[in-house]
């Protein structure tokens, strides 16, 4: 890789997608503001980056809290979620949301001209329904269960600094 790079290539990028706040009780700018570090690019929605102009925080985020972090994934294991499987269902589903078609190598010429022409089209294929015993909280109501959000060590998403420890008599957000 140092070749490459010294002949002047570039390295992959993480894209962060779909990085607008769904949970109206976060900050309009939380997943923004959370992923920004070297070698990333974000698809960011026109609201969000609208509101991460007018008030969002640069700083490179990414790797603050590392060692918080892989302690929070050894809990996860620890209460049965197993990432490997889990990280294996969001890629199969990922592609199978996001998979385009591509027109055979002789159309490849009519496209360009409809693209010029403005009658160019890009077929997309709409995500499918998860597979049986797909996702995890299906398998979970599948089977009676409700998933319940994993409450680990770290930070309060809603606050953005470490968690309140129980019994402290400050109002959350003065620990």
């Amino acid at each position: 890789w140092d070749k490459l790079r010294k002949a002047g290539a570039r390295s992959q990028r993480c894209l962060w997608a779909s990085t607008s706040t769904k949970d109206p009780r976060y900050p309009d700018t939380y997943y923004v503001e959370e992923l920004i570090g070297p070698d990333t690019v974000d698809t960011i929605p026109p609201a969000t980056l609208a509101a991460f102009r007018e008030h969002g925080e640069v700083r490179r985020s990414l790797d603050e809290n590392v060692d918080l972090a892989r302690r929070q994934l050894k809990q996860l294991a620890g209460v049965g979620v197993d990432l490997d499987q889990v990280t294996h269902e969001l890629e199969v589903e990922g592609v199978e949301a996001f998979q385009v078609f591509r027109e055979p190598a002789g159309r490849a010429g009519e496209e360009r001209q409809g693209h010029q022409s403005g009658q160019g089209t890009a077929s997309v294929v709409q995500p499918r329904p998860a597979p049986a015993g797909g996702r995890y909280a299906d398998r979970e109501a599948a089977e009676g269960r409700r998933a319940t959000p994993f409450v680990g060590e770290g930070l309060d998403p809603l606050e953005r600094r470490p968690r309140q420890e129980a019994g402290d008599p400050r109002p959350p957000g003065m620990a």
